[in-house]
């Protein structure tokens, strides 16, 4: 059984009260929002609602992707979530899609990575599945949003003896009608890859309608996740920048793929912060869907890490920068 805060944890040190943001009301309002592991489904659950303002006729979604490799650098080896939490806070995301997060582990301090990042990015709603046990604790997929999440369940992809792989399958609520996300960490080998995509092909994304989100570590060495997800499940791809390894990217492991809304870019997150955060470079995507009569609105983040010049100038070059697409990205 898990629990968003409930029951007793490991005293951990100093760090998690520097970056546990929760105040006791919203502790003792989440001990009852529990996700059972038997069906895999969680009530909605989050501190404050959602604001949203009136947007004629489109909601723009942005979603990012990031496996943040348990929040331990992917060169000096630390454990600094900070790092984690600046990269995804400039991001600007309205979704978080994120894989490795721990759980009670020794080493990530026993923090609770969910809640620590969704605390400190002012994410309410959030959904955690884990995959793999670690001395006491676990890791998995987690979802983090600033929309309410209706509904979550985990989609077993492990084959045969191979190490457990998943996807996570949450439900937003958004305008107009439900908003499906499949967030997925997939296998290492490509027999192992060929088939988790078709069990998803054949089940669970042949299953739902409406605006469909895949993302995740895809582990997409050549290209073939992408060629089946786009030519046999019917979605609509981009140019995907390479993610990893950070600090020199050569393969464009990650994804995010859309069915049944426009996918108008997918970016990534550039900069020294980001090539110390991880071992992968997080990537964003800007998606529409027409037709609604909502947008989301986020609140106030930095999404290139600039100060304000009192005039709106760099607010202005922060656009610019960000309406780059995928050649430019994100830089912090």
């Amino acid at each position: 059984m898990w629990s968003r805060s409930a029951g007793t944890r490991p005293r951990s040190k100093a760090r998690h009260d520097q970056w546990s943001l929760r105040s006791m009301t919203e502790r003792s309002a989440s001990r009852n929002a529990r996700l059972s592991m038997a069906d895999g489904s969680i009530p909605p659950f989050g501190g404050r609602q959602t604001r949203i303002r009136p947007h004629k006729g489109v909601v723009r979604l942005r979603v990012a992707t990031y496996n943040i490799h348990k929040c331990i650098g992917g060169l000096d080896r630390r454990y600094r979530p900070e790092r984690v939490i600046e990269v995804l806070r400039a991001s600007g995301a309205d979704v978080f899609l994120l894989q490795e997060v721990d759980d009670l582990v020794p080493r990530s301090n026993w923090d609770r990575q969910v809640d620590l990042l969704g605390d400190a990015l002012d994410m309410p709603h959030r959904a955690y599945f884990p995959n793999v046990r670690v001395r006491g604790g676990h890791y998995g997929n987690a979802v983090l949003a600033r929309v309410p999440i209706v509904s979550a369940r985990n989609i077993d992809l492990t084959l045969g003896w191979r190490k457990r792989r998943s996807a996570l399958h949450a439900v937003l609520d958004g305008a107009g009608g439900p908003w499906h996300v499949f967030n997925l960490h997939l296998g290492l080998s490509e027999r192992e890859r060929r088939w988790q995509v078709s069990r998803l092909l054949e089940g669970p994304l042949s299953d739902v309608d409406g605006p469909t989100v895949v993302g995740g570590d895809l582990n997409d060495v050549f290209g073939s996740v992408r060629r089946r997800i786009v030519g046999q499940g019917g979605f609509v791809a981009r140019p995907i920048p390479r993610t990893f390894p950070a600090y020199v990217p050569a393969r464009a492991l990650d994804g995010i793929y859309v069915r049944g809304a426009q996918l108008d870019r997918v970016e990534v997150v550039r900069g020294p912060a980001v090539r110390q955060a991880s071992d992968h470079l997080p990537l964003v995507a800007e998606i529409r869907r027409p037709g609604d009569a909502l947008r989301v609105h986020a609140p106030d983040v930095a999404t290139l890490g600039t100060a304000s010049d009192g005039d709106g100038s760099a607010d202005r070059r922060a656009a610019n920068r960000h309406h780059r697409g995928a050649a430019g990205g994100v830089t912090i």
